[in-house]
């Protein structure tokens, strides 16, 4: 949101109780948490700002391609396609090592990757809801709260997880 003379943030609709500037800079691409955001800018490296009280808004050093950014932690694509998680340990024990990725989504719980072979791989906590990708090859995944969605080669949607209210069920005809 725009307000004169700077950015703002709104935090649980009340008046601006954070007024974060993002950095200075171009981006390749951004990626907002519940009370932070992290980006990828031109030269591959993060920043990211906002609430930092768990350690999400202070990125490691390097070279990234993607990065997602969750309620307590973030995590990031390396540009040599390793994961690299900070913030929250809720799910940095697991990180797949034995893959390389082209991108990831992070969840408050879980997380899952696209790897370079266009399959999914999924860690973290399973009460339910990380459940395990269907088996193919993928363009893109984006994980939920308690599922997670992948967009097959062809085009089709394949979801996954907690389904209470209709969330892994994608329409007929995706």
């Amino acid at each position: 949101m725009w307000h004169t003379g700077g950015w703002f943030c709104r935090v649980l609709g009340g008046e601006p109780n954070y007024v974060l500037t993002p950095p200075d800079g171009r981006f390749l691409s951004v990626s907002t948490g519940n009370y932070h955001a992290c980006g990828v800018r031109e030269d591959s490296t993060l920043a990211c700002w906002g609430r930092a009280d768990e350690g999400q808004s202070y990125p490691p050093e390097g070279e990234f391609s993607s990065v997602s950014a969750s309620y307590w932690h973030t995590c990031g694509v390396r540009t040599n396609g390793t994961i690299e998680c900070w913030g929250k340990e809720l799910i940095q024990l697991e990180i797949p090592t034995e893959d390389t990725f082209s991108s990831v989504s992070v969840a408050d719980r879980h997380a899952c990757a696209l790897s370079r072979d266009d399959s999914v791989v999924c860690w973290g906590h399973d009460e339910g809801y990380k459940g395990t990708p269907t088996q193919g090859q993928f363009v893109a995944v984006s994980s939920g709260r308690f599922h997670t969605c992948a967009l097959e080669v062809q085009g089709k949607v394949s979801c996954w997880g907690r389904d209470s209210a209709g969330q892994t069920i994608p329409p007929d005809g995706s």
